[in-house]
Order: structure tokens, then C-alpha cells, then sequence
């Protein structure tokens, strides 16, 4: 029995309710993690509430158990509970999330930018942005932000992540939050993330930071854009000191540019070339167009 009985029974029973994790135990397991008599109970009944909210198959109905227990609760126990938010994930919980962000008490309204730092999906990132921007307390900009930026982990495709970055740049208040955008755009293999980073080399506060982003996004699009790559890398090579990391590797894409040279780095276009009545397998000893050797307009 989870609720009595001597505590090494009871912490066994709240054990096995986590490993279960049967949904009609949320209103019990609540009451215990408020009212068991130790910590190591409460804590015990936190971590089966989380199992099952993150098992619950019928996650609207549990968000709207843990939002009213939230409701109800004093400021201790709704920053224990506002985890179990992004065990839930969905839109209910995403809104009592959002709306704790909004708490009288600095704490909770602290936890709950902390929740929606570990939102399991993209939909908690224009929240944390909103709030990096409006916000003139330091210390809540500085969560807001620090969690959007995490939270870029989750989006796959390049382009929306290097707009998220630029939003980042944008809302940056120190030479700290600047990094965190750059240690995030030399991430990025895309002409984009290279011209957001370059200007950053200008501010010796983060200077290293943008020589190591110029460097890494250069190595990784320098046969698309070998022009681009190499003024950046230049400039990389009169600010930073010489034998440091970042002027070292920008020699060596450097060389690498230089050498790729001779060599077809990047198509702009090519074909399709086709006879009437052959396939493929009779086409590859076919020479064509920009294969011949008096061939034009051919790099």
C-alpha cells in the first residue's frame, strides 16, 4: 500500500505504480506528493506521477487533472508538479506551462521557463523567444533565451534553424548569449549562417566564437561557394592571432580551396542527356556536351 504502512513498503508500492503506470493513480499519487510524511515518499510519488503521464493515453484528460491540481496548490508544490507538464507534452499542458511563466511567485515562474526548456517538441520555442524578447528582468531573459536555443536540437532542417539563430542574435543581450547563437550557426552548412556569423568578428567580446563558426560552416560549404568562404577566412586570418586554433584551420580550408580548384566541386546544372532508343547502360560510354574536349562554358 502506497498510502500506509511502514516506508520502506511504502516506497516499494510507489515503485512498482511507476513501473504500472496505471492512469487512474494520478489523483492519489498527487495527494500523496503533497502530503507524504518524508521526502523521500513525495519524491517516490513524483516519479510514478511521471511515468504515468508520460504512459497516459488519454493525455488531454490527464493535463486536465494536473492543471487543477495545479490551480489549487501553494508555490512549493506547483514548482514540484510543473514537470509532469512536459511529460504530458500537449496542448493543455503546453497552456498551464505558458501560463505559469505568468506566476506571482518568481520561483515558480522560474520552473515554469525550465519546463518549456525541455518541451519535447518545437511548439514551446516561439513561447521562450516571446519571452527573451519582452522580458526586462535579466535572469528571466537570460532562462527564456538559454531555452530556445536548446530547444534547436529538435528542428532537423537547416534553413528554420539558422532563422531561429538569427532570432537569437537579435535578442541577445551579452557577449555570452552570442556565443550560444555562434557555437549553434558553425552547425549550419549554409551560405546564410556564414554572413551572420562574419560580422561577429568585428566585436572582440566573441571574436574566437566567430572565427570558429566562420571556420567550421567555410569547411562545410566551400565547394558551394568557394568566393564567399574565402574572403570570410581571410578576415579570419588578420583578427585572429596567428598560431591560434581558429587562424590554423582557416589556413586549412584554405588549402583545401585551393586545391579543389582543378576538381568539379558543385553542379549548377547537368542534362538530362538522352538518345532515342538507348538506356542508361548504353549511354555511359557516351560522350556528351561538357565531356568533350573542345567543350565550352565548362568548369
Amino acid at each position: 500500500n502506497a498510502a500506509a504502512g511502514p516506508e520502506d513498503v511504502r516506497l516499494a508500492a510507489l515503485n512498482a505504480l511507476a513501473r504500472l503506470a496505471v492512469e487512474n493513480t494520478l489523483t492519489p499519487l498527487l495527494d500523496l506528493s503533497a502530503h507524504g510524511n518524508s521526502d523521500a515518499v513525495r519524491g517516490a510519488a513524483i516519479k510514478a506521477l511521471s511515468a504515468v503521464c508520460a504512459a497516459s493515453q488519454n493525455k488531454d484528460h490527464a493535463a486536465g487533472v494536473i492543471t487543477n491540481a495545479l490551480s489549487r496548490a501553494d508555490a512549493a508544490q506547483r514548482r514540484a508538479w510543473l514537470p509532469l507538464l512536459v511529460d504530458l507534452g500537449n496542448e493543455s499542458a503546453l497552456n498551464a506551462a505558458r501560463a505559469a511563466t505568468l506566476d506571482p511567485d518568481r520561483e515558480v515562474a522560474k520552473e515554469a521557463i525550465s519546463v518549456l526548456s525541455q518541451w519535447p517538441t518545437l511548439a514551446a520555442a516561439p513561447i521562450l523567444l516571446g519571452l527573451a524578447r519582452a522580458q526586462t528582468d535579466e535572469t528571466t531573459h537570460v532562462l527564456a533565451l538559454r531555452g530556445y536555443v536548446a530547444l534547436m536540437d529538435l528542428e532537423a532542417d537547416p534553413g528554420k534553424k539558422l532563422s531561429m539563430l538569427r532570432y537569437t542574435m537579435a535578442a541577445a543581450h551579452s557577449p555570452d548569449e552570442k556565443k550560444l547563437a555562434l557555437g549553434g550557426l558553425g552547425n549550419v552548412p549554409l551560405l546564410g549562417a556564414l554572413q551572420l556569423a562574419e560580422p561577429a568578428l568585428d566585436d572582440p567580446a566573441v571574436r574566437t566564437e566567430a572565427a570558429q563558426a566562420v571556420v567550421l560552416i567555410g569547411h562545410a560549404i566551400y565547394g558551394q561557394h568557394p568566393v564567399e568562404v574565402t574572403a570570410a577566412l581571410r578576415r579570419v586570418l588578420t583578427l585572429v592571432p596567428e598560431g591560434s586554433p581558429q587562424h590554423r584551420d582557416a589556413n586549412t580550408v584554405l588549402k583545401l580551396i585551393e586545391e579543389a580548384q582543378t576538381y568539379l566541386t558543385a553542379w549548377q546544372a547537368a542534362g538530362p542527356y538522352l538518345e532515342t532508343g538507348k538506356d542508361f547502360s548504353a549511354l555511359f560510354d557516351v560522350a556528351f556536351a561538357p565531356e568533350r574536349p573542345d567543350a565550352k562554358d565548362i568548369n
